[in-house]
C-alpha cells in the first residue's frame, strides 16, 4: 500500500544550507527520517535569489520561486515549511494550495520565537523587511493550520501551534571515550558564532579568574565560524588569555568528533538577552548530552525544564560575567572520585536517549499529522 504523501519545503539549495549552517541541515534530515517513517516525503528548495519575473511583477515577493513550487506539488496530505522570510509571495502559494487541495495541512516551523530582534534589528536597511514580514504574517491565519514553535507560547500570529523540543538521534552519535590524566580543564562551544551566542560573557569570567590569582587550567576551545570572533579573539588579547582561548575554525562530520571527545563541559548559549529570548532549544545541546558532556548554560534550557538533570549548571540571562569558579566547581561535582567517567558519560547519554531523541520530540508533529489522514 503507497504512502500518502507530504512535502518539507525549505529557504535556500542544499549545498548552501550544508555549507553555512550544517547543524540545521542535519535536522532537516532528521525531521525526513521520521516523516519517511509514516508518508511519502518530497523536499523542495525554495530559491533565495529573485528572477526577473518576480522582481517585475511583484518585487522582493519571489513569486516566480512560489509558483515554481506549486507545480512540483500533487495531492498532498501536508506540507512542512520551514519559515522563509515572509513576503505577498508565500501568502500567494498557500491560497493556491488551499484552493487546489481544501484537505491540506500547512504546517510552519518557526525556530526561533521571537525572531524580530534577531532577524531586523541589527540593520536599518532591515527595516522594509521587518514591516513586509508584520503585513504578511497577519494573513497567515487564513491558510496556515499550525505552526511548530520551540518556545512556550501557545498561538503566534493568531494561530495554535504545535510546542515541540529540538531532537536528534541520538544512536548516530558515538559517546566520547574517558580521557586519560590531563590537568586541563576544556570547556567547549561548537557553533556559527553570532552576538547571541554571548561567549564574552564566558571569556570575561577567564580573564577575571585569572586576574585575581587563579591557578586551574582552563582551556576554551571554540569550533566553528562567525560574525563575532574577531571580537573574542581582541578580548582575549586584551584580558592576557589569549592562549587558553583557541580558535579551530569550522569543523564538520568525524574531523569534529576529537573536540568532543577531548572536551569535559560543553557550553550552550549565553547571550539570548539580546534577542529578547528566555527559553533555549538550542540543538547542539542534544548533540552533547549524546556525546556524554556536562552543560552549562546562561539561559533556561526546555530539555532541563520537566525533568531532573544534575550534570546542568544555569548562569543568569543577562550580560553579567560567568564566574568561573561556579564553573570549577560544578567540574569538580560531575568528575568527582566517587563516579567514574564512564558512569557519567552513560548517565548522560541515557538522558539523551530517554528526553532528547527525534523519535520522542518530533512526535506531537507526526501525531498531528497522522490524525489529519485520518480524518481525510
Amino acid at each position: 500500500m503507497s504512502k500518502s504523501k507530504g512535502y518539507y519545503i525549505i529557504e535556500g539549495e542544499r549545498k548552501d544550507l550544508i555549507s553555512a549552517y550544517p547543524g540545521v541541515m542535519k535536522k532537516i534530515d532528521q525531521q525526513m527520517i521520521i516523516l519517511e517513517e509514516h508518508f511519502e516525503m518530497h523536499t523542495l528548495f525554495l530559491e533565495q535569489k529573485g528572477g526577473k519575473i518576480a522582481k517585475r511583477i511583484l518585487p522582493g515577493s519571489r513569486l516566480y520561486q512560489w509558483e515554481k513550487l506549486i507545480k512540483e506539488i500533487r495531492k498532498p496530505v501536508f506540507i512542512y515549511i520551514r519559515k522563509p522570510g515572509l513576503d505577498k509571495g508565500i501568502v500567494f502559494f498557500l491560497k493556491a494550495i488551499k484552493r487546489r487541495y481544501p484537505g491540506t495541512a500547512v504546517i510552519l516551523e518557526i525556530p526561533t520565537y521571537p525572531y524580530a530582534k534577531e532577524l531586523y534589528s541589527h540593520n536599518i536597511k532591515n527595516y522594509p523587511l521587518y514591516i513586509r514580514d508584520i503585513l504578511t504574517h497577519k494573513q497567515l491565519k487564513n491558510y496556515v493550520d499550525r505552526i511548530v514553535t520551540f518556545s512556550e507560547d501557545k498561538e503566534i500570529f493568531g494561530i495554535r501551534t504545535i510546542p515541540i523540543m529540538n531532537g536528534i538521534i541520538v544512536d548516530d552519535i558515538r559517546p566520547k571515550q574517558p580521557k586519560g590524566e590531563s590537568s586541563e580543564i576544556h570547556l567547549l562551544a561548537v557553533a556559527t558564532f553570532q552576538k547571541y551566542n554571548g561567549y564574552e560573557r564566558v571569556i570575561q569570567g577567564m580573564g577575571d579568574y585569572y586576574s585575581q590569582g587563579g591557578d586551574r587550567n582552563i582551556i576554551l576551545d571554540l569550533v566553528g565560524s562567525g560574525d563575532v570572533l574577531e571580537e573574542y579573539r581582541e578580548l582575549a588579547e586584551n584580558l592576557g588569555i589569549q592562549e587558553r582561548v583557541r580558535f579551530h575554525g569550522p569543523k564538520y562530520g568525524e574531523e569534529a568528533v576529537p573536540y568532543f571527545h577531548n572536551a569535559d563541559i560543553a557550553l550552550s548559549v549565553f547571550g539570548c538577552y539580546k534577542n529578547g529570548i528566555f527559553l533555549s532549544s538550542a540543538l547542539k545541546i542534544r548533540e552533547y548530552l549524546a556525546y556524554g558532556l556536562p552543560i552549562v548554560s546562561g539561559v533556561k534550557e526546555d530539555i532541563f525544564a520537566a525533568h531532573p538533570f544534575p550534570y546542568f549548571l544555569r548562569f543568569k540571562n543577562d550580560p553579567s560575567t560567568v564566574d568561573m569558579k561556579a564553573i570549577l566547581r560544578f567540574y569538580d561535582k560531575c568528575y568527582n572520585s566517587d563516579r567514574n567517567c564512564e558512569q557519567l558519560i552513560s548517565e548522560i547519554r541515557s538522558y539523551a536517549k530517554k528526553y532528547a531523541d527525534m523519535t520522542r520530540t518530533f512526535s506531537p508533529v507526526t501525531d498531528y499529522l497522522l490524525n489529519v489522514l485520518k480524518q481525510q
